[in-house]
């Protein structure tokens, strides 16, 4: 851990409400170090423009973080894995190439990206082909990753959120399984020249979520199992049973083993929490209260648990 860690926002919502730009100023005011600025907003409006134009928004961006001393700590890119569909997949590789390279120009080395999903593909869709479609949407990006010399961040699942099993129940996400997530990544790390460029987001929240089902581990177990494969964080709190992205402390995680186990990792990145910031109301002065109160409760946990 760095002498004065840095604690971090996801600003999404901000920035869906308010542009990029606004949203830094707020987190600076909310009193954070850094942000994960969100790219998937980009997809329906800055996407579909001129790379220049494109390029140029993010410069501006990047010259805004600089001018508040505000650290773009990490990027969240493609939140959809590929679907076997080749027009889909070509679309998100494109897509991806445009997360990496806004976040080169945003001057940060992360991008968290997530893989395919239960949420896009049949409960009964074979093993194999799910794992060989993991495989080649992260091999189709990595060599994009090295050009903008930014690393992507797979991010760990939890439960298959709308998909049941049989019984009526949600059941565990295919890549939920913490076998499954990490027997693929260490396939990609071995199997591609591209490996180095290859990391984990540890999504406390998601990983939560998992961990009522049978033989899963706590988050602060899968910390444990993922080691220093762990460069970023999606910290967030929930009941164990639904994404709530509530503040730490405020759901039923083991925050003290959490942060014992980044220890024991020698976690030293940014300590970034993705809330929903307006979880008790959408009122600006309220969500900008709530991330706040969440910066304060995070600096609070990292002085208590150091």
């Amino acid at each position: 851990m760095s002498e004065k860690p840095l604690v971090g926002l996801s600003v999404g919502r901000w920035q869906e409400m308010f542009g990029d730009e606004e949203a830094l100023k707020l987190a600076k005011a909310a009193g954070a170090d850094a942000v994960d600025l969100d790219l998937l907003l980009n997809d329906e409006n800055l996407y579909l423009k001129s790379e220049d134009e494109i390029f140029s928004h993010f410069e501006k961006v990047a010259k805004t973080a600089a001018s508040l001393d505000m650290i773009i700590s990490q990027t969240h890119g493609r939140i959809c894995g590929y679907r076997n569909d080749p027009e889909f997949d070509a679309g998100q590789k494109r897509l991806a190439y445009l997360d990496l390279q806004a976040t080169k120009i945003l001057g940060c080395k992360h991008c968290a990206m997530h893989g395919p999903s239960y949420i896009h593909h049949d409960i009964n869709t074979d093993p194999v082909i799910l794992r060989d479609l993991a495989f080649r949407n992260f091999t189709d990006f990595l060599p994009m990753a090295k050009d903008a010399g930014v690393k992507i961040a797979t991010e760990t699942f939890g439960d298959a959120t709308r998909t049941f099993d049989s019984s009526g129940r949600t059941c565990i996400d295919f890549f939920g399984s913490a076998q499954e997530f990490i027997s693929i990544y260490d396939r990609i790390r071995k199997e591609t020249a591209y490996g180095d460029w290859f990391c984990v987001c540890m999504d406390t929240g998601h990983t939560n979520k998992a961990y009522r089902f049978p033989g899963q581990p706590s988050p602060a177990e899968m910390i444990r199992r993922l080691g220093k494969n762990i460069e970023i964080l999606h910290l967030h709190d929930n009941d164990c049973m639904t994404d709530q992205h509530k503040v730490p402390r405020s759901g039923n995680i083991d925050w003290k083993d959490v942060f014992a186990a980044l220890k024991e990792t020698g976690y030293n990145g940014v300590y970034n929490m993705e809330l929903v910031l307006g979880y008790f109301g959408q009122a600006p002065e309220m969500m900008s209260a709530y991330a706040e109160f969440a910066v304060k409760v995070m600096r609070n946990m990292l002085e208590e648990y150091k």
